[in-house]
């Protein structure tokens, strides 16, 4: 099916945002409490859109994760989709590896690195450390205003957005 002009002025008119994580290693616990550790995290993170514009650059990681535990009701209501990726993975007869789909939430500081709270999704994720982490820190497409998490992370590309909404 062909997507009509009205279709793609439609999806180039919602906010798509994807923030990527890098670390060293991760610790990964089960059970009542558990979590995810990022250790040796980079620190920068990248964001990258191609909606409403393109656009991608790094943003520190420490402010990254700093809004995002000032901000902790925000991003719960406004959960992304997260991919955990580690240089280890298992992959098929294809040499294609899939991702691994985890809920993390109430990020912390920890002993120089970065907890996470791990959702049940996780379970997909055995305990264990792990080398070689990337996370792909995903917000669906949201038309009209750019999800609450992403507009506390990069306030600048919204100034327009934001000016609109205190009008209002």
């Amino acid at each position: 099916m062909q997507m009509t002009k009205e279709d793609v002025l439609l999806d180039q008119q919602q906010y798509h945002f994807l923030f990527m994580l890098t670390a060293r290693e991760a610790e990964v616990s089960h059970g009542p409490d558990a979590s995810l550790t990022l250790r040796d995290t980079d620190p920068k993170a990248l964001y990258m859109t191609a909606r409403p514009g393109r656009d991608r650059a790094f943003i520190s990681t420490d402010r990254f994760m700093k809004t995002w535990m000032k901000n902790t009701p925000a991003f719960a209501l406004n959960a992304p989709r997260v991919s955990f990726l580690h240089s280890q993975m298992k992959i098929d007869a294809d040499n294609v590896s899939q991702a691994v789909s985890i809920n993390i939430f109430d990020p912390g500081e920890a002993g120089g690195g970065w907890q996470f709270k791990l959702g049940t999704k996780g379970n997909d994720l055995p305990g264990g450390r792990y080398e070689g982490i990337i996370l792909f820190i995903d917000w669906a497409p949201a038309t009209g205003s750019p999800p609450e998490p992403i507009r506390l992370e990069l306030p600048s590309l919204f100034g327009d957005v934001l000016r609109r909404d205190r009008e209002t």
